[in-house]
C-alpha cells in the first residue's frame, strides 16, 4: 500500500480520560497502534537513559549503577518545567527512533494510530505527517474519581501531573475528533465503531 493511501491518527487525552482503554480497543480491533508510553518505558531501561539522567542530575536517580528510579524522575520532570525540557531533548529523538522502527516492522494497514499522551504539551510527533487528531474526553470530576477509585493514585501526584498538562477542554477544541468517554463504555465503543467504519470506507486524500 502506498504512502498516499495511508492515514495517520494521533490519539491523545488527559490523565484519567480513558485514552488507554480506547487505544486497547483499537488495537484489539485491528488498528495498528504505536504506544509512545510503552516505548518510553523501554527507553528508560537503556544505558543511554541512565547516562543522560546522570549527566543532568547526578547519581541520585540511579539504582545499582544501572537502573533509573523512574518515580524520582517523574517527581522531577512533572514539577520542574526546565528539567522536563532538558529531559525531552534526550527522550524525544529516542522515541522517534522507536517509532521509525515500529513503522518499518508493523506491516501494511489503511491507517495507523500514534498513542501520544502529551502530544500537545511536548511537541513530539507534530513534525510528522498527521491526518487527524483524536482526543478522548471526560470531565475533570470523572477523571479524578477514576484515578482515585480505580488506580488508587495519590491526589497530590495527580495534581502535579494535571498542572503539567494543557486542560483537556482546550485539547478537545484543537482536536479533529472528540471521543466522549464521559458516559458508558458501550457509548464509547459505538463512537469508535463509527470512526473506524469511516476510516475504512472513505477515499484517501
Amino acid at each position: 500500500m502506498g504512502e498516499e493511501q495511508r492515514k495517520y491518527i494521533v490519539l491523545t487525552g488527559g490523565i484519567g480520560s480513558g485514552k488507554s482503554s480506547v487505544a486497547s480497543w483499537l488495537a484489539q480491533n485491528g488498528v495498528r497502534v504505536f504506544d509512545a508510553d510503552a516505548a518510553v518505558h523501554e527507553i528508560l531501561k537503556t544505558p543511554e537513559a541512565v547516562s543522560r539522567a546522570k549527566e543532568l542530575w547526578g547519581d541520585g536517580l540511579v539504582r545499582d549503577h544501572t537502573l533509573l528510579d523512574t518515580k524520582k524522575l517523574a517527581e522531577i520532570i512533572f514539577v520542574d518545567a526546565q528539567a522536563r525540557r532538558a529531559w525531552e531533548t534526550f527522550i524525544h529523538p529516542m522515541v522517534d527512533m522507536y517509532l521509525d522502527r515500529w513503522l518499518n516492522d508493523v506491516g501494511s494497514s489503511r491507517f495507523f494510530c500514534f498513542d501520544i499522551p502529551l502530544f500537545f504539551e511536548s511537541q513530539w510527533g507534530q513534525s510528522r505527517r498527521i491526518d487527524e487528531i483524536w482526543v478522548v474526553y471526560a470531565s475533570l470530576d470523572q477523571r479524578l474519581d477514576r484515578l482515585r477509585e480505580h488506580r488508587g493514585m495519590d491526589m497530590d501526584d495527580v495534581r502535579r501531573r494535571l498542572a503539567a498538562q494543557i486542560p483537556l477542554e482546550e485539547k478537545a477544541e484543537r482536536a479533529d475528533v472528540v471521543i466522549d468517554n464521559s458516559g458508558s463504555w458501550e457509548d464509547t465503543v459505538r463512537q469508535l465503531e463509527k470512526l473506524c467504519s469511516r476510516l475504512e470506507t472513505e477515499e484517501p486524500n
